[in-house]
């Protein structure tokens, strides 16, 4: 039995252009599991989401923010994976202060030919968004 729409968990995935969003489109040729409740967010680079960006999903009703990389090293636009690894983790203190579990929020990195990779993770977050709940601000 599927739960209504209004109790389902919602999860935001920033992907990478380069990396992340070719893993996705290898999984889904794979007909391997991903979360149907996974909004993909193309960006051009991880460093271009900016901490006010993955607060803003969760006033939108997101429970749960992946932000998925390239891997450290093997950026197109060199740092931009880095960059987007520290504002996660600045994202993260501020969840903290406003009360909301840190752990809705992670960063992956994966490679364009890891579609077993992006399943494995989405579905693991997913599991883990699931046991924590809807968000208080959802």
């Amino acid at each position: 039995m599927s739960c209504p729409e209004k109790d389902r968990i919602k999860i935001r995935a920033f992907c990478c252009q380069q990396s992340a969003v070719e893993a996705y489109k290898m999984a889904k040729t794979m007909k391997l599991n991903v979360p149907e409740n996974l909004d993909i967010v193309e960006v051009k680079c991880t460093g271009s989401i900016d901490v006010i960006d993955m607060i803003r999903a969760f006033e939108e009703g997101v429970d749960g923010v992946i932000v998925v990389a390239c891997h450290e090293g093997n950026c197109q636009f060199l740092s931009g994976n880095t960059r987007a690894k520290m504002r996660v983790e600045k994202t993260r203190k501020l969840l903290e202060e406003l009360e909301i579990e840190s752990s809705r929020l992670e960063i992956f990195n994966v490679a364009s030919n890891m579609g077993a990779g992006f399943s494995k993770i989405t579905s693991e977050m997913n599991e883990r968004i699931s046991k924590l709940g809807k968000s208080r601000l959802s």
